[in-house]
């Protein structure tokens, strides 16, 4: 589906009924996916899962752990890359359903057995490819503009993007612009900087009725689209069965939209040869708004509630404060000394209401 987040496995299927994903740290800043990130904006990615990730990052790490690392600015001449992509999608391989006369025939045999299947006229034979009603040709485009260039004790890389997915599913589609600057600086010879932004804005809507993409297969296909007795509502009536067509399914819109934006900033303080203090601190603030809106004529289910509209809004703040000492000394050919310690502090805020 457009916008599905990326599911990565590092330990394998762990559990059932709880999540599987492993713990995402880009640029030091902890998170539970990387839907937000540009997958041009990826400089290396790096996974820990044996003992190392459990000492580091506690229990947030028992399905392992992948370290994320930007691109990052780099002394010399200001380089500007743009890249563009656009592509389509189709279904490649479907399933073949019955059709009007196959379908008559198979509930005649059922009918030999059972009292619960319908009894379909001999001069019915009108037909609907549901699989071709359903399924279109999908889009996905995607724009990216970077800029980077620096000093030797400045640099800086730029970038904003644009994703634009239409799904193979009717309705279904995703749109994500995003906004990244990392920021490096040598202020003196014992303290160095950087600064990571990020921005992004995530809105789409998907296929809200479970089982809708089987209907396809399952309904019976003499019924139609619309019902022509009652214009501006859907087919579905199957001669005394209540069946809802592929298309009644998803009449409901169910849009979404996420805001976020994460950020960290960090000062690498070495005052003398071998010693480093680090300290960096944090932030994700995630904004997301869900509204489902279903109409009060077209459906059998809207008709029953006289329409429904739910609006759902939820907002989680997290903040992390790291300090790490370390040092590392070698003395002659033979002797290394090398110590780290470090302290954390991270907390996270999560509201949310409803309205329906």
């Amino acid at each position: 589906m457009p916008g599905s987040a990326l599911s990565v496995r590092v330990r394998g299927t762990t559990s059932v009924q709880a999540s599987n994903e492993p713990l995402y740290v880009v640029d030091g800043v902890p998170s539970d996916d990387i839907s937000h990130i540009s997958a041009d904006d990826i400089e290396s990615m790096q996974v820990l899962k044996d003992a190392s990730s459990s000492a580091i990052y506690g229990a947030r790490a028992a399905n392992g752990v992948v370290i994320i690392t930007t691109k990052r600015g780099h002394a010399g001449k200001t380089s500007v890359r743009f890249n563009a992509y656009a592509g389509v999608s189709r279904l490649s391989n479907g399933i073949e359903a019955l059709n009007t006369e196959q379908y008559k025939e198979l509930m005649k045999e059922m009918g030999k057995t059972t009292t619960t299947v319908p009894v379909i006229p001999d001069e019915e034979n009108r037909y609907t490819d549901w699989e071709n009603v359903l399924f279109g040709t999908g889009v996905n485009q995607n724009y990216q503009l970077s800029m980077t260039n620096g000093t030797d004790r400045l640099r800086y890389y730029v970038s904003v993007g644009h994703t634009r997915e239409k799904g193979i599913v009717t309705k279904a589609h995703f749109n994500r612009t995003n906004f990244r600057a990392n920021i490096d600086s040598d202020i003196y010879k014992w303290l160095e900087m950087s600064l990571n932004v990020s921005y992004s804005n995530n809105q789409g809507r998907t296929v809200m009725r479970a089982g809708s993409i089987l209907l396809a297969v399952n309904t019976p296909p003499f019924m139609q689209v619309w019902d022509e007795d009652n214009p501006g509502q859907y087919d579905e009536d199957a001669y005394g069965s209540r069946i809802l067509n592929p298309m009644a399914a998803n009449a409901a819109d169910m849009t979404s939209r996420t805001d976020r934006t994460a950020g960290s900033v960090a000062l690498n303080f070495k005052p003398f040869d071998g010693f480093s203090y680090k300290v960096t601190y944090s932030m994700d603030l995630n904004s997301s708004r869900s509204d489902y809106y279903l109409d009060p004529v077209s459906t059998s289910d809207g008709r029953t509630v006289n329409g429904e509209v739910n609006e759902s809004k939820s907002r989680n703040f997290e903040w992390l404060l790291e300090n790490i000492v370390s040092y590392d000394r070698t003395f002659g050919e033979k002797h290394k000394i090398s110590v780290m310690a470090g302290a954390t502090q991270q907390r996270a805020v999560w509201d949310g209401n409803a309205l329906a």
